[in-house]
């Protein structure tokens, strides 16, 4: 505030001494010279105050001295000659006063305009990497700074040409009729993008966004935008795009159904094996869905076997086991469909904390383990029954695997349990009885042979 001050004071008191000389003056010299006129220099001092009012207090001083300069002069006669001097001079002080005023005005709003306009370009620099200007012929006539290290362009190379013709020759003709189109109709656009070679053969990509710019009476007057290097932007897309689609190459050629959700349980890839796994949820297998409303669709519409879709408990039950199954992956599931199918599920974790689910129909499998478990309970069955001793032994261990209950009456044992325990080379007694047993081993070796054995309690 105290330097504020100090600044008014220098020319407050140049205005004053000023003043001061040019009164002095209008009292000391004849009436014939319009002395006052002068104290437009007092006025025009106001120009280096800060304040514009300033202007017109110094205006109201001059005028105050003026007036009392004509009433002092005017008792020494020539009443008319002071009168027109001094209206004169007042003339010229407020004359100047407004012209400085409305000066001021002017170049103030000047001054508020071009710091709008920098801080309009700083902000939209800030935003983007550069900005760019056309005139009414749709040619650039100006990039900022930006540009010119990006593009690799010099200044003379782009401006004053349109865009087509700084863009890269084999773009997208449709894309470049649609800009166009916006371009000749005045539009306003965003994010075109398009590319440009530079000298080394290297691509940029750029993306751009502009406004038209019309006068107060509705004159077009051109283009002003912004521009960005998206290069990284749109090669990073390319990857992303050209993983996907190897991506989804590699799902869609297992033999298996496959699908894949993100670490927000979102779906975002499956096969076809999957999708025919799931027609009746055909609807909840796109891109997006939700796991969770994927298996209540399943529940709900009968998909699960043991699960009745019009019972809102059971449906609830099996959904919050299935989720927790998909959170905690562990061995894989095997379980009947609707259909009459079997089918394994498992759920692995992905290092991104997605979750990829493999389906394997495991029908036939399954028809074959349920038909030799029938096979097996048959013979074993028939083993049982049979009135004639049946041992299983390995051949590795020379131990018994199996005995039927008239081996081990035959055998004199109190339980299969301690035949088995027993000793197999102590019930022979003939020991070369077991020698021709084992070299008939491997030879579909198939004969009677009439052997004497040794009971658990020695007879024979």
């Amino acid at each position: 505030m105290l330097d504020k001050r100090q600044s008014l004071i220098a020319p407050f008191a140049a205005a004053a001494v000023l003043a001061a000389v040019i009164f002095a003056a209008d009292l000391n010299l004849p009436l014939g010279i319009a002395v006052g006129v002068p104290y437009v220099a007092v006025v025009m001092l106001g120009w280096w105050l800060p304040k514009r009012r300033y202007i017109f207090a110094l205006a109201a001083m001059c005028t105050a001295l003026t007036v009392a300069g004509h009433f002092i002069t005017m008792a020494e006669g020539m009443t008319w000659v002071v009168g027109i001097n001094h209206g004169l001079a007042l003339f010229a002080i407020w004359i100047v006063a407004a012209l400085l005023f409305m000066a001021k005005t002017e170049l103030r709003a000047r001054e508020k305009s071009q710091e709008s306009e920098q801080r309009f370009r700083d902000m939209t620099e800030a935003a983007s990497d550069w900005i760019w200007e056309m005139g009414p012929d749709l040619r650039f006539t100006y990039f900022s700074d930006g540009f010119f290290p990006i593009s690799g362009a010099e200044p003379e190379a782009v401006l004053g040409k349109t865009r087509r013709e700084v863009a890269a020759a084999q773009e997208d003709p449709a894309k470049w009729e649609a800009h166009l189109e916006d371009l000749d109709r005045r539009r306003p656009f965003r994010d075109f993008v398009y590319e440009i070679v530079l000298a080394d053969n290297a691509t940029r990509h750029i993306k751009i966004s502009g406004k038209p710019v019309f006068t107060e009476r509705g004159h077009f007057m051109g283009y002003r935008g912004t521009g960005s290097n998206v290069t990284a932007q749109v090669e990073a897309e390319k990857r992303a795009r050209d993983a996907e689609y190897k991506l989804a190459g590699a799902i869609e050629g297992l033999s298996d159904g496959a699908v894949l959700y993100d670490a927000d349980e979102r779906l975002v890839i499956c096969n076809s094996k999957y999708l025919e796994s799931r027609r009746e949820v055909e609807d909840h297998c796109v891109p997006g869905t939700l796991f969770e409303d994927h298996i209540r669709a399943r529940a709900g519409r009968g998909g699960i076997e043991g699960v009745d879709a019009d019972d809102p408990e059971q449906v609830e039950k099996w959904v919050r086991k299935r989720l927790d199954w998909f959170r905690n992956p562990g061995p894989a599931h095997v379980r009947p469909l609707s259909s009459g199918q079997w089918e394994s599920v498992r759920d692995y974790k992905t290092r991104d904390g997605g979750t990829f689910i493999i389906l394997t129909d495991v029908t036939e499998r399954k028809r074959a383990e349920d038909a030799l478990r029938e096979s097996e309970e048959r013979l074993s069955t028939i083993f049982e029954a049979s009135p004639i001793g049946i041992a299983i032994v390995s051949t590795e261990t020379n131990k018994r695997l199996y005995v039927n209950p008239a081996m081990v009456e035959l055998f004199g044992a109190a339980s299969a349990e301690q035949l088995l325990a027993h000793d197999l080379e102590t019930t022979y007694v003939d020991p070369a009885d077991l020698e021709r047993l084992r070299a008939g081993v491997g030879d579909d070796f198939v004969a009677e042979i009439e052997i004497e054995r040794r009971r658990l309690d020695g007879t024979t």
